[in-house]
């Protein structure tokens, strides 16, 4: 009897946890995994275009992708007054853009998932007064609404493992991102290799089509400008806040 009377609330429960477990699993490993590869070799896992650990070629590599990606891109030139604004960058690593970022930017949130990473990152950067180091739990983003006239992310979101990741920090984007704020995202563009087994390796993410990424911006109720591939992997989208009503997305897949 006493079974029969509290089993509808176990069950309850039972799915709430697993409900709970399901949403935080991705979040809490990529935590796990990202602090870990920052006490193996940070610079190569942040950056593995670089193979011979050489610090030299690394500090070079943020400059010129800050140059390349943020600094000559057209769109971004005509939206932002890069000397008086505020960015968020998602995914700061141990610092490598963050700190030519700091260069050209008034004020900089670098936040990342790894405890470590954002250590790293505070130690090699300490004299830049306008960088503030923050870190993230993979989803909800540390700092107030409306605080960043841009927001920015390099091979990071490549590595989100799931479109639930994907969509929760969209959100988060949005609600950061001043009214007439931009997004300058980059996704992964191409499966991941490793065949069945891929999803075990360090650099595993979700993948999108150009279609199917905008459809996911369009549901999030964000605002496509242009979205493009750099090379087969890497996919882009710059974007801003819509302020209508989300359309319906055309299709949208969990890859």
């Amino acid at each position: 009897m006493i079974g029969a009377r509290y089993a509808p609330n176990i069950s309850k429960f039972i799915k709430i946890l697993s409900d709970f477990m399901l949403k935080n699993s991705a979040k809490f490993f990529q935590k796990i995994k990202w602090d870990i590869l920052a006490r193996i070799r940070p610079n190569y896992f942040i950056y593995s275009g670089i193979k011979n650990d050489d610090e030299n070629k690394y500090i070079n590599s943020g400059c010129e992708d800050v140059q390349r990606l943020i600094i000559d891109d057209d769109i971004l030139k005509s939206k932002i007054d890069f000397n008086n604004a505020s960015v968020l960058e998602i995914g700061c690593g141990n610092g490598r853009m963050s700190q030519f970022i700091g260069k050209n930017f008034k004020k900089v949130y670098a936040v990342d998932i790894s405890p470590r990473m954002i250590s790293l990152a505070r130690q090699r950067l300490a004299s830049f007064g306008n960088i503030e180091f923050l870190v993230t739990d993979g989803g909800k983003l540390p700092i107030q609404n409306n605080a960043a006239d841009f927001v920015f992310s390099y091979i990071v979101f490549q590595h989100f493992p799931n479109i639930r990741m994907i969509e929760e920090n969209l959100k988060e984007v949005k609600r950061v991102l001043k009214n007439d704020g931009i997004a300058k995202i980059q996704f992964r563009g191409k499966v991941s290799t490793g065949g069945l087994f891929r999803i075990f390796k360090w650099y595993y993410g979700v993948f999108f089509s150009e279609e199917e990424l905008s459809d996911i911006l369009i549901k999030n109720n964000l605002k496509p400008l242009k979205i493009y591939k750099t090379n087969e992997k890497e996919l882009w989208a710059i974007f801003e806040k819509n302020f209508g009503a989300p359309k319906q997305p055309t299709c949208i897949k969990d890859n």
